[in-house]
């Protein structure tokens, strides 16, 4: 009897140990999680700001609300943006993300390195841009004169100042000068507008000029940022391809980091071309038989 007092007494003593332990377990588990949330926000996520534009002081006031934490990952220049402010993230304006997050930035450097101009009045017009764009320049605009000669540059401006042989002139690497460039009305016929689709923004700047035409306004795709203009294609131009306009006339193009819409572009501007090809065929068939 005294036995089964024992046995009895051991098993309701392991009982309430078990089911102590198990309540202190549940607890536990439950003060976990909320020093877990506390600690880690769990379950707060916030829009990332678009930081772009804005100087790095300002863009910790703007990153305050959900506690980001930002970071100066790399510099690029920019010429016409002010240094100190922010050019590209990581993450992306508009991603959801927690708090402390850390958000890698990419701002303008304050100081650019700058160089000499070179001086190429009298060279031809390919020659002059190939000579600029290896010495970190490129062209603002092209402005086309009568000459004797077509496409030879007569004269060559910085700003309001003419760059003369011998010139010690320097300027930002990247910027752009003004080419006077001839233009023999007698000889010459309308160039033909190049194919720039499917192009990086520096080759289709590259042949535009070359063909004597002006790089007119350029369209950026939501997705380019000033940090990853170099690597943007162009997916239109305004005119397309093949059309004959004056010389120094502008073509617009749109931009776009995004390869698909590139090759939707190249397609849709090829179609175009052959279209109007077919349409030139047309206009000429029925004017030989006239």
């Amino acid at each position: 009897m005294a036995s089964e007092i024992k046995n009895n007494s051991l098993t309701k003593l392991l009982t309430r140990n078990v089911i102590l332990a198990v309540c202190i377990g549940i607890v536990g588990v439950f003060l976990l999680k909320i020093s877990l949330g506390y600690i880690t926000r769990h379950g707060e996520v916030y829009t990332v700001p678009d930081f772009s534009a804005m100087s790095f002081d300002e863009a910790k006031q703007a990153a305050q609300h959900a506690q980001l934490q930002l970071e100066i990952f790399d510099s690029l220049y920019v010429v016409g943006m002010p240094g100190g402010v922010v050019l590209d993230q990581l993450p992306k304006a508009g991603a959801r993300v927690k708090s402390q997050r850390r958000v890698l930035l990419t701002i303008n450097s304050h100081n650019q390195r700058k160089a000499k101009i070179p001086y190429v009045a009298g060279y031809s017009l390919r020659q002059a841009k190939n000579i600029l764009i290896t010495s970190g320049f490129e062209i603002e605009r092209l402005e086309y004169v009568e000459d004797m000669a077509t496409n030879n540059v007569i004269a060559q401006y910085y700003k309001d100042s003419q760059i003369e042989k011998g010139s010690e002139i320097e300027a930002e690497i990247g910027s752009g000068m003004i080419l006077q460039v001839g233009f023999n009305p007698d000889t010459e016929t309308a160039p033909i507008v190049p194919k720039v689709v499917g192009s990086s923004l520096k080759e289709a700047k590259s042949a535009l000029w070359e063909a004597g035409y002006n790089v007119g306004t350029i369209m950026r795709d939501v997705d380019v940022t000033a940090a990853n203009l170099n690597e943007c294609c162009v997916y239109k131009q305004e005119p397309n391809q093949a059309f004959e306009l004056s010389y120094g006339e502008k073509i617009d193009l749109y931009i776009t980091t995004d390869n698909e819409k590139v090759k939707r572009g190249v397609a849709e501007s090829d179609r175009l071309h052959k279209e109007r090809m077919e349409e030139l065929l047309k206009a000429d068939s029925l004017a030989t038989e006239e």
